[in-house]
């Protein structure tokens, strides 16, 4: 007798639905909370390990669905929606507002 098994995903399979996941947990809990330091997200987050949620935090960044401001001491994440994305070009969410010398 033969059993038939359905196929495993790969691990980049595996690690792609992760990646997804864990982008659109971020997203969502930027647009839930509205803008929030590191921190925050990490703890709005805590299915994920905090280097993931930073990871995730870059990789959007680097995409340009978020902004990065240093604000009163703190890194805060802005999520910035399709329309916005639209109306100010689609990088706008490698702008970094702030200096962190001061």
């Amino acid at each position: 007798m033969e059993l038939l098994q359905t196929p495993s995903p790969s691990c980049a399979e595996r690690l792609g639905s992760e990646v997804s996941e864990i982008h659109a947990k971020v997203l969502r809990a930027l647009e839930l909370y509205g803008p929030m330091p590191v921190e925050v997200l990490v703890e709005k987050t805590p299915l994920f390990r905090w280097v993931d949620v930073l990871r995730a935090v870059s990789q959007l960044w680097g995409d340009g669905r978020l902004e990065l401001e240093y604000y009163q001491g703190q890194l805060m994440i802005h999520a910035i929606s399709e329309t916005d994305k639209g109306k100010f070009g689609e990088k706008r969410g490698r702008k970094w507002k702030g200096n962190l010398s001061s």
